[in-house]
């Protein structure tokens, strides 16, 4: 049941290619051994005037955040393997660096999300 929520910040000469949110859910589906239809991948573009750093950006500055929402979120070595993963399958699939991918991982959704009106227990 993950929920990614993708955004990535438009550099220069870039533009989102067809499928990117499939080739993402494919990708992380694959990392998590996940069954089908279970990984929901929500992408969004930043246009580069929309992101800033403070005290200024390089302009090849191309971040991708992800934010991570599972039912139980792994942690200790197998969170760690789970980032260095997931961090590589979504370079690949956003034709980005590694460096340029953040994880950001919500809280455990148990008890916490519901879908179609079913909480998840």
């Amino acid at each position: 049941m993950p929920v990614l929520k993708v955004e990535i910040v438009e550099t220069p000469g870039w533009s989102r290619p067809s499928g990117l949110a499939r080739r993402i859910a494919d990708a992380v589906a694959e990392v998590l051994g996940a069954t089908p239809q279970s990984v929901w991948v929500r992408l969004t573009t930043i246009a580069p005037d929309d992101y800033a750093e403070n005290g200024g950006a390089p302009t090849d500055v191309s971040p991708v955040f992800v934010t991570i929402l599972e039912i139980v979120p792994p942690h200790g070595p197998p969170l760690a393997a789970q980032v260095a993963a997931l961090t590589n399958a979504v370079a690949s699939a956003c034709g980005r660096a590694e460096a340029d991918i953040h994880l950001v991982y919500e809280p455990p959704g148990r008890d916490r999300v519901a879908f179609g009106g079913r909480l998840v227990t």
